[in-house]
């Protein structure tokens, strides 16, 4: 109930019931609606240029589109989207040529960086599930999550990328990631490991730069800059030393 006051200065206060209406739209109205609003901005970014990805010069030309397909996750389920437009440029200064990636669909791969991180995060955090009811949760193959769990693995060192999370939060504070795993072969459950403990840094050092998740998105340029030699951990407090 809120209290107005009479015009005319009467000096007292007129109650005023006001009422809410709350729509609680389902999930699937959501998402459609998600997707709704990304189909509208891809379609704005086709009248954009962009400075050349080569010279970084201004004179950009339009050189047609491309439709190509993706799988994104949003919250609740993966999603298999067709006919996502994609601007070509050309440079008219050294004339070359590239595909401005559409918004939210920085991969070229047909599973986005967002399946992937949930699936490995699914791993962890629901280790009863089986492998197949994860594989099926995010539309692939049991195949293909071990294909992801090897590249995630191999994205970079974990003691490198620590180094790098510590230097860029200016103290030594490091993400909760675990030191072990039940169940599974050996070889598949340290690979495992590895991965989970290499995801939750390249977020943690995504975040630290301003960066939205999930920060395999972001991995190539994030890791481009860490230096070969970065040091490993010396002490036995240092989290990083269990990496």
């Amino acid at each position: 109930m809120y209290f107005f006051p009479l015009p005319h200065g009467h000096g007292s206060f007129l109650p005023i019931f006001v009422t809410k209406c709350i729509i609680v739209a389902r999930p699937g109205d959501v998402l459609r609606m998600l997707f709704d609003d990304l189909r509208v901005r891809w379609e704005e970014a086709l009248s954009q240029r962009w400075p050349c990805t080569a010279c970084g010069s201004i004179r950009v030309w339009h050189d047609g589109k491309r439709l190509r397909k993706a799988s994104m996750h949003d919250e609740t389920h993966v999603e298999f989207i067709a006919s996502i437009p994609a601007r070509r440029l050309k440079c008219g200064d050294c004339r070359a040529r590239w595909t401005r990636a559409p918004e939210r669909v920085p991969s070229r791969a047909h599973y986005q960086a967002c399946v992937v991180a949930h699936a490995i995060a699914m791993m962890q955090h629901a280790p009863e599930s089986s492998t197949r009811e994860i594989a099926r949760a995010h539309c692939c193959h049991r195949r293909t999550l071990d294909r992801w769990i090897e590249r995630v693995a191999a994205l970079a060192e974990p003691a490198a990328l620590a180094a790098e999370v510590a230097a860029a939060a200016t103290a030594p504070v490091l993400p909760d990631v675990p030191t072990e795993l039940a169940g599974g072969r050996t070889r598949t459950r340290a690979q495992l490991l590895r991965a989970f403990v290499v995801l939750a840094l390249v977020e943690a050092l995504a975040s630290l730069r301003g960066l939205e998740p999930p920060a395999l998105a972001h991995a190539a340029a994030l890791i481009a800059r860490i230096p070969a030699s970065a040091p490993s951990p010396q002490s036995r407090a240092d989290p990083r030393s269990s990496v």
